[in-house]
């Protein structure tokens, strides 16, 4: 399924990261990304993409393949072109997702949920996902900020009420699970 190409210049509106550049493969500017959705049938040929990075300014790049973590960009053509690209974010419109399956949400969606651990503590809100080296991180902020494998198993969530609860139990004065 190809994506729709949105405006060449303009970042998505609301953007959802799909993916982040791990490193260069290779001599001809082949990428090994990290995908936040494996399964996802937005990282095909033809499909359009945000890219931003640190170091090269945001723009528009369309997919030539994707073999397991090796993709290549149209225009990326050797490896001191996707050296540059490391840690690169891609991303697509709020608007291009499949609509959540029943039972299901995206993790963006639950930004600003409550909280409550398997004991019904509420640790506080949700902030969204953090990644840091090869790891990815749940945040909650409350009296203090918790950073939570995001292994951990969600258990189930309130849209209407707004919360989600975890399948474990979390003392909010202890050091955060991430930490040990």
């Amino acid at each position: 399924m190809a994506v729709s190409s949105p405006s060449p210049s303009r970042p998505p509106a609301q953007p959802v990261l799909l993916a982040v550049i791990v490193k260069a493969h290779g001599l001809k500017g082949e990428l090994v990304i990290r995908a936040f959705n494996e399964d996802s049938n937005l990282l095909v040929p033809g499909a359009s993409l945000w890219m931003e990075s640190p170091t090269v300014a945001g723009r528009r790049v369309e997919v030539i393949a994707l073999e397991g973590t090796r993709l290549q960009l149209r225009g990326v053509a050797g490896r001191t072109e996707a050296e540059l690209l490391r840690a690169a974010q891609l991303s697509v419109d709020r608007s291009e997702l499949p609509a959540a399956g029943e039972g299901e949400a995206y993790l963006h969606d639950l930004i600003g949920f409550q909280v409550v651990d398997v004991a019904g503590r509420e640790l506080g809100v949700f902030e969204g996902l953090q990644v840091s080296g090869s790891f990815e991180y749940f945040v909650v902020k409350g009296a203090r900020e918790i950073l939570l494998p995001a292994e951990v198993p969600l258990g189930p969530v309130d849209v209407v009420g707004r919360s989600l609860r975890l399948t474990i139990e979390v003392d909010p004065d202890e050091e955060s699970p991430a930490h040990r």
